[in-house]
């Protein structure tokens, strides 16, 4: 019975959430204020990405903050072909995630995702894979914060009901920070297994 009610209230979590409106800000709301200023910037193929320029100071990540899984469970749970180098949210590309650029692009995350699966080199992604996703379908910035911020308790609950502590690898989430800076060297650092 206790089986069938986690599951039950599972298939509700995650029902609720992909009821949640992806559509970002409403109508005539102010803009957050940020210590960001963004600008435009063209790349390959004519796309287009929302960098963050800023001087504020990057979280860093701290060492035992996330409960890491062993060397080589990744490899061997997945079958990757390589090594991996970095903390699994470095390879993921988050249902939400996804979501958010189909509100903003119709089928271009779907488009996306495709493109990314692709050009998967068999030696390990080049760049984180949101990175790569946020470059083909610029969400902005607080849109995709805003999003993270309602799925940090949803991932939190979840991880809990299956009897995970929520500081696991496996439930780790993207740092919007970290991320929105698009410079490899500074995403790479953070996310790398320590």
């Amino acid at each position: 019975m206790k089986k069938i009610f986690t599951g039950v209230l599972l298939v509700l979590l995650i029902a609720s959430f992909a009821a949640c409106d992806f559509k970002g800000e409403e109508e005539g709301a102010p803009e957050p204020a940020t210590a960001n200023t963004m600008e435009n910037t063209t790349i390959e193929e004519g796309y287009s990405v929302t960098e963050a320029t800023s001087h504020i100071a990057l979280p860093v990540y701290q060492p035992g903050s996330v409960n890491l899984k062993p060397k080589g469970y990744w490899e061997e749970e997945f079958d990757l072909p390589y090594e991996v180098e970095y903390r699994i949210c470095y390879y993921s590309l988050p249902g939400w995630v996804e979501d958010l650029g189909n509100a903003i692009d119709p089928g271009a995350g779907d488009f996306a995702t495709n493109e990314i699966a692709e050009k998967r080199d068999p030696n390990g992604p080049s760049e984180m894979t949101i990175v790569t996703y946020l470059k083909r379908v610029p969400i902005p910035k607080d849109v995709f914060e805003a999003e993270l911020k309602k799925y940090i308790e949803i991932e939190k609950e979840i991880a809990l009901l299956i009897g995970d502590d929520p500081a696991d690898e496996f439930h780790e989430l993207p740092n919007a920070d970290i991320i929105y800076t698009f410079d490899n060297d500074i995403i790479n650092e953070y996310y790398r297994r320590a």
